[in-house]
């Protein structure tokens, strides 16, 4: 499921799961939803999701990260430096859902992303 990214004022809302224009536009492959133009907008967006002050924000955020590193894999190495300086912000958080939330966004991306997407 892809959700819609608002400001955090705003409610997040996900698309019709069956509207065929979503399905025309998104594609079936991760490469397609992540054009290069277009993925440094979306997860400069998502990034400030990330280290938003509001604790559910911010645990969603941490949450929606770690389902999505699986999926798309190596298509995040170029987002990766800023993803990775959020993530450990949250690690220092004292509200435990925030910290275990960035405990679990950690071990996505070990198990996922190698350990040749960090020494690029």
């Amino acid at each position: 499921m892809v959700w819609i990214l608002k400001s955090s004022s705003e409610p997040c809302t996900p698309p019709d799961a069956g509207s065929e224009t979503d399905k025309t536009k998104l594609g079936s492959h991760p490469d397609t939803v992540l054009a290069k133009s277009k993925r440094l907008s979306i997860f400069d967006i998502f990034i400030r999701r990330l280290q938003d002050c509001n604790k559910k924000v911010n645990q969603q955020a941490l949450e929606v990260l770690a389902s999505m590193i699986p999926i798309l894999g190596g298509a995040l190495h170029p987002v990766l430096i800023s993803l990775v300086a959020a993530v450990t912000e949250n690690l220092n958080s004292k509200h435990l859902g925030i910290h275990s939330a960035a405990m679990k966004v950690l071990e996505a991306s070990t198990a996922h992303l190698g350990k040749a997407a960090f020494w690029h």
